[in-house]
């Protein structure tokens, strides 16, 4: 199937939530079983830098390449500190019982939300990674299920202390692809229920795993571009966060 071309997308009318975010300052914390979910500091960037210079994780990136040096890790982390942080919902991802960094917070050992609002599709997008000796824990899972509940506007664990994310109609362009199967009224713009969206490599079938087990559907398949110039297929799944909130 095609890429996405913005030159066809269609406007709809939808809710996202309210802009601007939370900032890092009163974003607060997530709570899980083992996980702290708190704001991206500059602390975070040797933590984040090692993440980056692992080949096996930056694979399955965009950029698919790891950082050249320091300083293009630091480019990377600005993007989500003030302030760029309203902009973005990107949670480092710490063990509640891990390791401390300099400014005494849970150390990062990884980095996950949504770090575009018009993604490919025209709809927010989600991606995650995580530390490489960390994998095969079901920590993504952990991750992906607390953070979809703080998307969708539900009041975090015991013991959280995040805001609840407010919500606000608004009109944005997306591909038309996405409509299909989504709940709408027809109108000169029509009115479409949210979707959060997330891309997958063809062969990262433990990342589809992860989507799958917190709700996420596949919806379609289409053909992008490796850094070398080859084609490999694009898994995408949607998830409806207002469809979710209801059931």
């Amino acid at each position: 199937m095609a890429a996405p071309n913005k030159e066809t997308f269609i406007p709809i009318k939808t809710t996202l939530p309210k802009s601007p975010l939370p900032d890092s300052a009163s974003r607060g914390t997530i709570l899980t079983p083992r996980l702290l979910l708190r704001s991206i500091t500059q602390a975070d960037l040797q933590a984040y830098h090692t993440i980056r210079t692992d080949a096996e994780i930056m694979k399955w990136t965009v950029q698919g390449r790891v950082d050249h040096d320091l300083a293009e890790t630091q480019e990377k982390l600005n993007l989500f500190l003030p302030p760029n942080d309203v902009l973005k919902c990107n949670w480092a991802i710490c063990l509640r019982d891990g390791n401390k960094n300099e400014e005494g917070q849970p150390e990062l050992i990884g980095i996950g939300g949504v770090h575009i609002f018009s993604s490919t599709f025209g709809w927010p997008e989600l991606g995650y990674m995580i530390r490489r000796d960390y994998w095969g824990l079901g920590l993504a899972t952990e991750f992906l299920g607390a953070f979809v509940k703080y998307w969708v506007g539900e009041e975090g664990a015991e013991g959280s202390s995040s805001k609840k994310l407010e919500r606000e109609e608004t009109i944005i362009w997306v591909d038309e692809r996405t409509l299909e199967g989504a709940a709408g009224v027809e109108m000169e713009i029509a009115v479409v229920e949210e979707q959060l969206l997330a891309v997958t490599s063809e062969h990262n079938g433990k990342s589809q795993g992860v989507l799958w087990k917190n709700g996420f559907e596949e919806f379609l398949t289409w053909n992008g571009t490796e850094p070398d110039g080859s084609s490999i297929g694009l898994p995408t799944f949607r998830y409806f966060p207002v469809r979710q909130r209801k059931e």
